[in-house]
């Protein structure tokens, strides 16, 4: 078995890997990261690595020469190239053409991805009967080349999830693919093509980063941009970009501008937003260019209706995912005698940036109420004591708009009941509709019910998707009624609850939600995937 037959098993299969990881992220910002996208991902290059070995091993019968191979590597490296600016075209298709999200998975996973699948699928089976010289050994050269390529797939694996993607970027990495496998492609054509391979790759490159700045506009209007040249088109055309970093768990810009949420496009404006992928997650108004704890997005307001069912102003609260800080700033300025506010996000790309751009404590030692750590949610509450805090806030959303199945389980609401003391209460944040569509507001109640004596329900608005806010409760006595509610209202608007989210509470419904068909979700079974509003 030669170096070249090596060489070629070792990065094909690391290149199939890679791109099978960063696959994902491409589709992130418009299909999010649930289970249907993960499993049409699979499926898809499972599939198409099938149906290539079957190919490759007759096409290598018929012509046993390292050059056949290399046209179909080229083949795959130039697919390679083209899917970076291709993903948010084939992404915004998906959702406009597919109701069901996993349609929308699947063929946009068939689209991007099974071709070149197919192509590098063919490597293994044509190096085999490359490197066969005796029947009798046979099994061991095609153990061997099989052995080579997994291992490079196991490389290329580790290499872009726990490496590449938070330094790198998913765009240039999987350039990157693209540019290994064009080399490989001329290394096989003989010692004289590789000049030629180097000038297409360079060729290529430039043209990858052409067509990235050339796509900004259309990455803008449906995903907010996945590099520093659509910031940079942002800044020229729409409002300022102060910074874009792709973490472990997001692609995390921050505008300076004014969100207009029908268009979803920005402008001029007072206002700082950080959005991940296609999500705006948080927002702060400015004064004089500087961040204010002033909230920019409404929803935030709704978290302080938790001191409308405890009756009092929270002394040690939680928060569970910082966004840029906002709500733990408002809390802290809104009770004086909060003597505590923890806030755990997994992500410490975006406790950086919250503390760089939004006037967030972090890190900051000599803060001494808000303090900062990065850890999941669960796992953070899990380590802390019980009868720990009055508030525990869960504002935890991710990729495609969805909370993580495990901090909206029947098990997370039994931890987090634990943690809180006697009259403690959970608030948590939901995207959904809240009409007959409202799947998932239905079923995160009736799984808050399964634990909390009372659970209380303040819409932002009565129809279409928008920010419900759910409280929790084991207090004494009866359920509070609609009518209680605003009576409290009434009492301590403009003291105890100092935001205008009057309209939430007019919006809690008199009569409990039809909970009958609502699933209960726990850790085993936790089918939101499919739960867009």
């Amino acid at each position: 078995m030669t170096l070249a037959i090596k060489l070629t098993a070792l990065l094909c299969g690391a290149a199939v890997m890679a791109l099978e990881m960063v696959g994902v992220r491409l589709l992130e910002p418009y299909l999010g990261s649930t289970i249907y996208v993960w499993g049409a991902i699979i499926g898809i290059f499972l599939g198409a690595l099938s149906l290539g070995y079957y190919l490759g091993g007759n096409l290598a019968d018929r012509s046993p020469k390292f050059s056949t191979l290399s046209l179909l590597i080229f083949a795959a490296a130039l697919w390679i190239f083209a899917v970076p600016s291709a993903s948010g075209f084939v992404g915004e298709w998906a959702l406009a053409t597919f109701a069901d999200p996993r349609w929308q998975a699947f063929f946009a996973a068939l689209i991007l991805y099974a071709a070149p699948s197919v192509w590098l699928g063919a490597v293994s089976p044509f190096l085999v009967r490359l490197a066969a010289r005796e029947v009798a050994k046979m099994g061991q050269t095609a153990g061997g080349i099989y052995a080579i390529s997994t291992f490079g797939s196991i490389i290329g694996t580790f290499l872009v999830s726990f490496v590449l993607t938070e330094y790198v970027g998913s765009m240039r990495i999987t350039w990157g693919i693209g540019a290994v496998l064009l080399l490989v492609a001329a290394g096989g054509c003989g010692a004289r093509y590789w000049v030629k391979g180097v000038a297409v790759v360079a060729l290529l490159t430039a043209g990858g980063f052409i067509a990235e700045q050339a796509t900004a506009a259309q990455a803008v209007a449906t995903g907010f941009g996945r590099s520093p040249q659509a910031a940079a088109w942002r800044e020229r055309e729409q409002g300022k970009n102060l910074a874009t970093r792709e973490s472990a768990y997001h692609l995390v810009n921050v505008f300076d501008g004014k969100f207009d949420f029908n268009s979803r496009a920005f402008t001029a404006g007072g206002a700082r937003y950080m959005v991940f992928n296609n999500q705006l997650e948080s927002g702060c108004l400015l004064d004089g260019g500087e961040p204010t704890a002033t909230t920019a997005c409404g929803y935030v307001q709704l978290l302080f209706l938790g001191a409308l069912v405890t009756g009092a102003a929270p002394e040690k609260v939680a928060i569970i995912g910082c966004g840029g800080g906002v709500g733990a700033l408002m809390f802290r300025d809104v009770y004086p005698a909060v003597s505590r506010i923890d806030v755990a996000d997994i992500d410490p790309v975006v406790l950086a940036l919250a503390g760089k751009f939004f006037g967030y404590p972090y890190p900051d030692r000599a803060e001494s109420v808000i303090r900062s750590y990065v850890s999941d949610g669960r796992n953070f509450l899990r380590g802390a004591p019980d009868k720990n805090w009055d508030y525990i806030v869960l504002d935890a959303y991710t990729a495609g708009g969805r909370i993580p199945k495990h901090l909206i389980s029947r098990e997370f609401f039994a931890l987090a009941a634990r943690k809180l003391t006697d009259d403690g209460v959970v608030v948590a944040n939901i995207i959904s509709d809240f009409g007959d569509a409202g799947r998932l507001l239905r079923a995160v109640v009736k799984t808050a019910g399964a634990v909390f004596r009372h659970v209380y329900i303040f819409p932002r608005q009565l129809s279409g998707a928008s920010n419900m806010l759910l409280v929790g409760s084991n207090h004494a006595g009866d359920r509070l009624s609609s009518r209680e509610l605003q009576a409290r209202f009434a009492r301590w608007g403009g003291t105890l609850i100092k935001q205008p989210v009057g309209y939430a509470v007019r919006n809690s419904p008199a009569q409990p939600l039809d909970l009958a068909a609502a699933p209960l979700l726990t850790d085993d079974f936790c089918p939101t995937d499919g739960m867009s509003n």
